[in-house]
């Protein structure tokens, strides 16, 4: 919770300032998150290089590098699409389509990790990553669900939620690591920054469900 008060501050300064426009509104709220958990991640980074080695950082950095990837490659970009239809239907629709696309790579990220994820490490010069590869696709799948949903309640213009989704995801994430330190220590910093992108993704589906569960359509149309 100490790690998340400077962005929590962030925010609420953020709100207090905001002008009557919705753009500015809106433009203002992004920005507030977007500083906010900066802000969390600059003040955890500082405080977990106490507690781990660079070697584990290393660790950490190749699984983002992967998990980064997959998540832009796994939705075929079309979490972009959602602000296009003018038809709040079509929308919805492109929502699940995405979602769905985005699980179904996940689940052939998470065989390919644990088929091979041996020669994957050693590929890449870090055999201590095999271990966290088969937690590869819960990071994709928290992430590329979360990117269609922050699209879609970007369409709905409700920018407050992805600010705080952001520093939700931020903070808990730092929490998670902390916590997890004597655990194991590539642990503590893997396994609590996809604890932290599940969180956000969780909050993302309750902000997109909380008011306007009637505009989302749970299945996909036979002309999708």
């Amino acid at each position: 919770n100490a790690v998340m008060v400077p962005g929590v501050t962030v925010l609420r300064l953020a709100r207090r300032f905001l002008t009557p426009g919705d753009s500015a509104r809106g433009a203002a709220a992004l920005f507030g998150g977007a500083v906010a958990s900066q802000l969390i991640a600059s003040v955890a980074n500082v405080v977990l290089a106490r507690f781990f080695d660079p070697a584990e950082f290393g660790i950490l950095g190749l699984f983002l590098a992967i998990s980064g990837f997959l998540v832009v490659a796994s939705s075929l970009r079309l979490d972009q699409a959602i602000m296009l239809p003018r038809s709040r239907s079509l929308a919805n629709d492109l929502t699940l389509v995405c979602i769905g696309v985005t699980l179904l790579t996940a689940a052939l990220a998470g065989v390919v990790a644990l088929v091979w994820r041996g020669s994957i490490s050693a590929a890449l010069g870090a055999p201590a990553l095999s271990a966290w590869l088969p937690i590869l696709p819960v990071a994709v799948a928290a992430g590329g669900v979360t990117q269609a949903l922050s699209a879609w309640l970007a369409r709905h213009r409700r920018f407050p939620e992805i600010a705080r989704n952001r520093v939700w995801q931020s903070g808990s994430s730092a929490v998670a690591q902390l916590i997890g330190r004597d655990w194991h220590p590539a642990a503590g910093l893997v396994v609590g920054t996809v604890a932290g992108q599940v969180v956000g993704c969780a909050q993302a589906l309750r902000a997109a469900l909380r008011t306007s569960a009637h505009r989302l359509r749970w299945r996909l149309r036979g002309s999708i």
